[in-house]
């Protein structure tokens, strides 16, 4: 498998996550402070991919063992666009957090 693959991870219980590779960072749509955020963030050309799930509160507990690192950034596509090892970090403080809200 290449890095720039499609592909899905699925639990025992049936929840699924998919992974589409979104292409460069230049044509995710990112306003331009993000974009340079984002360019800055990594030392290298970063893989941007788009998730698609079923449950808020599977996705979060999955991003949480997935993501948990500061070799991520996660973009919820409403204002928060933050470290992979911050988003756990708010997910385990506030567990009901609603990521519709922006964490700023």
């Amino acid at each position: 498998m290449s890095d720039t693959e499609d592909f899905s991870a699925e639990l025992a219980n049936g929840n699924r996550i998919y992974f589409e590779y979104a292409g460069a960072v230049e044509d995710i749509g990112w306003e331009e402070v993000d974009l340079q955020r984002v360019k800055a963030y990594f030392h290298r050309t970063p893989y941007v991919y788009s998730l698609t799930y079923r449950g808020i509160e599977f996705i979060k507990k999955a991003l949480v063992h997935i993501a948990n690192s500061p070799d991520y950034l996660i973009d919820n596509d409403f204002g928060t666009l933050v470290s992979g090892h911050e988003f756990a970090k708010k997910v385990q403080e506030a567990p009901d957090w609603c990521w519709y809200n922006n964490l700023e």
